[in-house]
Order: structure tokens, then sequence, then C-alpha cells
């Protein structure tokens, strides 16, 4: 984790991502990269004259040396670059992330509601969905502090090292604990199912043990009707910091008719939700 992305549009949300971005960065030694997109106008032709006017990109420019300084006031030591880019957000989130070849992009994230609630159409959720690195999204509500336990939900107990070592990070940084958390939806496997579950679960740790050993796990099969309540509802009682997931790519049908579980902790969750891609870049940021 030695470059961090924080997307920003000079609100209270990115705002705590930011100094999320810092908390991290100060421990590990990482370079903050502090983004703002101005989007073009339809008006292509008067751009230069209209949204990407001198104006326009001065006061864009000050809210970004504002937030620099004021990040500076709590975390002196901390390398943040502030840039301003122009075009489509989550374009130019994703295409500076590879430019700087950053491990990891922080951003903020608003509660949707009406039809963005059920098209889940923000640009969080539209970046989290496009990323090749994971991405990890600070709610509005939450207050930031050091994580002493990380929450994986898998059904899959992924083995990929370029995959878990993105993972542990963190943990590793901060000397968490990491609850691994199996989900069953109430009613629907016989009993058979749920012991083959926790036997996975088991042989799961056992292979987390082995390959972080200075990592504290544990594991739990959770049953219920929600996945976000109960993952929440674990959270509360376990102390949970963080919520990890991995979303997987997904077919056309399932894109218009299933809707992301991870998407939609990152609307309701009081908690950062980690999305850790299936995919990820093939270096090694």
């Amino acid at each position: 984790m030695r470059r961090i992305l924080v997307p920003t549009d000079f609100s209270q949300n990115a705002s705590k991502a930011l100094a999320y971005a810092a908390e991290l960065a100060s421990a590990s030694g990482a370079t903050i990269y502090l983004l703002h997109v101005i989007e073009p106008s339809l008006n292509m032709a008067t751009m230069q004259t209209d949204s990407l006017s001198r104006k326009v990109i001065d006061q864009s420019s000050e809210n970004l040396k504002l937030a620099v300084q004021a990040a500076r006031k709590v975390y002196p030591k901390t390398t943040i670059i502030p840039h301003l880019e122009g075009g489509k957000v989550v374009d130019a989130i994703l295409g500076y992330a590879s430019k700087k070849r950053a491990g990891l992009i922080i951003m903020g994230t608003k509660g949707a509601g009406g039809l963005k609630k059920f098209f889940l159409g923000t640009v969080a959720a539209n970046t989290v969905e496009r990323a090749r690195i994971p991405v990890l999204t600070i709610p509005a509500s939450y207050e930031v502090s050091k994580p002493g336990v990380v929450l994986f939900a898998t059904n899959q107990f992924e083995k990929s090292k370029r995959l878990l070592n993105r993972l542990m990070a963190i943990p590793l940084l901060f000397k968490a604990k990491v609850h691994v958390v199996a989900y069953k939806e109430k009613g629907i496997p016989e009993a058979a199912d749920y012991l083959y579950n926790e036997e996975q679960i088991k042989n799961y740790l056992k292979f987390l043990k082995e390959n972080y050993p200075s990592v504290s796990f544990k594991g739990s099969l959770l049953e219920g009707a929600s996945f976000g309540k109960n993952i929440e509802e674990y959270c509360d009682k376990n102390g949970c910091d963080i919520i990890a997931m991995v979303p997987y790519p997904k077919s056309l049908y399932e894109k218009i008719f299933r809707r992301s579980e991870t998407k939609r902790l990152i609307f309701h969750s009081t908690k950062p939700v980690m999305a850790l891609p299936a995919i990820p870049l093939a270096f090694n940021p």
C-alpha cells in the first residue's frame, strides 16, 4: 500500500475519506494522491470558456490547496499530492489510479434514495464495479478511527495470494483481527450444507493462519434473511470496523435482475466497506 488515491468533491464525506487515507498513510508511509475531477459540459465547443473556465479551474485548485493544508495540520509528515483532472468522473478516477499505479482508492459515499437507490448509480458504486484495485468507501456517519477488527464476508474462500495480500494489508498494519464470515440465507439449503460450510470455514482458517501467522483470525457461519442487516448486526456485536468483500463479475442477466450485495452495503452500511476485485491488476502497487 504505497500509493493511495482519494477522489474529492470537497464535501464533508470526501474530507472523511481523506482523513481515513491519512491514517493509513501515516502508519504505512504511503503517498496520497488527492484528485478532483471537473466534468465537461454538454457544450464541448465552448468548454474552455464554459465548464472548464479559468474561474472554475482556479476555484477547484484553491479548494484542493485548502484540503491539503487542512490534512497536513493533523498529519504533517504525510505526503499528499493534489491533482486536477477534466473528464467523466469515474473514467478520470480509474485512469489516474492506473497512471499513478495506486494500490487503493478511498472515497466517501452517501446513502441514495428513490431511483438512485434502485439503480445504485453513484460514483462510488460505479468505481467499485469497474476498479481493478481495492476500493474502500467511507460512509458519511462514520467517525474515523484506527481499525481493530476487519470482517471478511466470503462464500468463495478465496486463496489467491495477490487478493489476500491486499485484504491483509490493513490488519497487518494495525494489528487488527480478521473475522471470516460465510453467509447462509435462512431457510434455503439443508442442514448438510450448513455442516459443509462450517467445515469449509475451519479449513479456510487453517489456510489463513498458515499464510498469515501474525494475524488473529476468527470464523463464523452467519444465517439470516437479510445479508446487509445481518452483517451490520454482526459488526455491532463484534466491534468490526471494516467490512471486506469480493465482488465477482456478473452476467448481463445478473446485472439487470440481481443487485450487488457489495453495492447495497456501500449505500446502507455505517461501516467502511472494502471491495476487493476478483481480477486484480497484474502489477503489485
